[in-house]
């Protein structure tokens, strides 16, 4: 269920809003909050994460982080010149969700106990959302093969520098950004992974299951 909410439902939200997305006189812009910056494992011979010892807090993260990024690119590219994507890590937020009844009992418990330290290292809801809306600004542009390294601010006389994607390349499309509205520098993992294609992988897999889930009402894989 947390594979499917976090990763095929929005995936789909987005390929089924393109046509929308692409036609719009400006950029379409799409920024989802997740995990970026905690990447570990992908576990190509199982994009589907049906295996259970490859299911875990951890792993689910790192695998669900991957995938998200692989696909976006995948977008990214396909649709230069009409579409961002944006891939954020929010941090720690000040918000009620750990204290929610899905959440096991000893976590609220060590939550609450935690709360005063929370407060110092955490970011408000309020500030959250505003760099959250920062990631849908023209610093993230559609992918283009002549991007700038600087754009003017509307109104004002600064300029604000185009961020590099998550595939190294500037103003490309993708965008893996921290807490702070600031790029991720891309680990090791991604350049190994680039060698075998796995974003083409990720890609087939995904447009697959949404096929088998269109025609035969569920999709096993």
């Amino acid at each position: 269920m947390s594979f499917s909410l976090l990763y095929y439902s929005r995936m789909r939200f987005i390929v089924q809003l393109l046509p929308l997305l692409t036609a719009s006189p400006i950029q379409g812009r799409v920024v989802s909050v997740f995990a970026p910056q905690n990447e570990n494992k992908l576990f190509i011979d199982d994009l589907a994460l049906r295996k259970p010892e490859n299911f875990g807090f951890g792993n689910f993260n790192s695998h669900t982080t991957f995938m998200t990024t692989f696909f976006f690119e995948k977008l990214a590219a396909s649709h230069q010149g009409k579409l961002s994507l944006s891939h954020c890590y929010p941090g720690i937020v000040e918000t009620p969700a750990y204290g929610g009844t899905g959440i096991p009992v000893w976590f609220r418990g060590i939550w609450t106990l935690a709360t005063p330290l929370v407060k110092v290292t955490s970011t408000s809801g309020r500030e959250c959302g505003d760099r959250l809306l920062f990631n849908a600004s023209p610093r993230f542009p559609a992918r283009s093969s002549g991007a700038k390294n600087q754009i003017n601010t509307p109104g004002k006389s600064e300029k604000i520098e185009v961020a590099t994607s998550s595939d190294g390349v500037l103003g490309g499309g993708c965008y893996r950004n921290n807490a702070k509205s600031e790029t991720i520098p891309l680990g090791k993992q991604y350049s190994s992974m680039r060698v075998t294609e796995v974003r083409e992988k990720v890609w087939e897999h995904t447009m697959n299951a949404f096929e088998n889930i269109s025609t035969k009402g569920h999709y096993f894989g």
